[in-house]
């Protein structure tokens, strides 16, 4: 008997192919930046000058309370010679105690002079138009112009020998010791004008 034809061997199956690797992601763009770019930055404004100080005004360095151009109250004889320079005469018929120290051309022709007491620089006196007073006030001004200038400083002084005529009188608005007086006629206009330590400003004759 013939023999049966042979099985043939099963087929192996087919391998499966290998799942294909996911392609990669695509990257989203990043979305624009809600902050915004730095400014750049405006140059800084200059820095103004610090402004420069004011000049002193001239007259109120010649005259003042405390004394008269380098001359200060509480000076020697000696001193006050010094500080002015040369020229400065005494009348040689004064009293040690209290004199008088003037420029060389003399009261008359300038104006001015320094008393000097117990050997002190204690006041000056002064009768031109040129000087000027601490303040403003001046030779040849009216009582109502000093009044505007020194307002509600000024203590009225009957002026002796000279009735309905009066000094002014005013104190250093700073709290120094000096004080100043304007001598008035009777029409009211300054004749001369002082400033001194109390109690020789108020030496009506000098130092007579």
């Amino acid at each position: 008997m013939p023999s049966a034809p042979a099985t043939p061997a099963p087929t192996p199956p087919a391998p499966e192919p290998a799942p294909a690797e996911p392609a990669p992601a695509v990257a989203e763009s990043a979305p624009p930046s809600s902050v915004p770019a730095p400014a750049t930055p405006e140059p800084a404004a200059p820095v103004p000058a610090a402004p420069e100080p004011a000049a002193p005004n001239p007259a109120e360095t010649v005259a003042r309370f405390d004394g008269y151009r380098d001359l200060r109250f509480g000076m020697s004889a000696a001193e006050v010679k010094k500080a002015w320079g040369s020229g400065l005469k005494r009348d040689p018929k004064s009293s040690d105690s209290c004199f008088y120290l003037d420029p060389g051309a003399g009261w008359s022709k300038v104006g001015l002079s320094f008393m000097i007491e117990n050997g002190k620089f204690v006041r000056y006196d002064v009768g031109n138009k040129t000087d000027t007073a601490p303040g403003g006030g001046k030779v040849g001004m009216s009582t109502r112009e000093i009044q505007k200038l020194y307002a509600g400083r000024i203590k009225l002084v009957n002026r002796p020998y000279l009735d309905g005529a009066y000094n002014l009188r005013i104190e250093d608005a700073a709290g120094g010791k000096g004080v100043l007086l304007f001598e008035t006629d009777l029409k009211g206009t300054v004749t001369g004008w002082r400033v001194g330590l109390v109690p020789p400003v108020d030496y009506m004759e000098g130092c007579s």
